[in-house]
């Protein structure tokens, strides 16, 4: 059971390390999880997050990994930000956080292919 929370620890730690690359503190992560930025750290030394929180972070963590290469990380992290039309004018990560992730990585699909809302 140890390897497996190790691993399970390993992965949460390589995702927030990602998304560092965008999100310039943990506090910044923290808000776009929203959870509690002293969360982030209980993460790292190997307190599982709950259900909905490691829902948010693999979702957020998907979400990026399919605007890299399509945007910087500047530009990733205004995207997720801002207000998207093809979202009905909420941001991607309001949904993140909300549960709706499918229509974020709709709303990707739409914005590579060039289409307007």
């Amino acid at each position: 059971m140890a390897t497996l929370e190790a691993h399970a620890t390993e992965r949460t730690i390589m995702m927030l390390e990602r998304l560092r690359g965008i999100f310039d503190s943990d506090a910044e992560i923290s808000r776009a999880l929203g959870v509690d930025p002293a969360q982030l750290s209980r993460w790292r030394r190997g307190q599982e997050p709950s259900d909905p929180a490691w829902d948010r972070l693999v979702d957020l963590f998907a979400v990026v990994s399919k605007l890299e290469g399509f945007y910087s990380p500047a530009r990733t992290r205004a995207w997720l930000e801002g207000i998207n039309a093809h979202l009905g004018d909420r941001s991607p990560l309001y949904l993140i956080r909300h549960g709706e992730t499918g229509e974020v990585i709709s709303a990707i699909y739409a914005t590579k292919a060039g289409a307007y809302a």
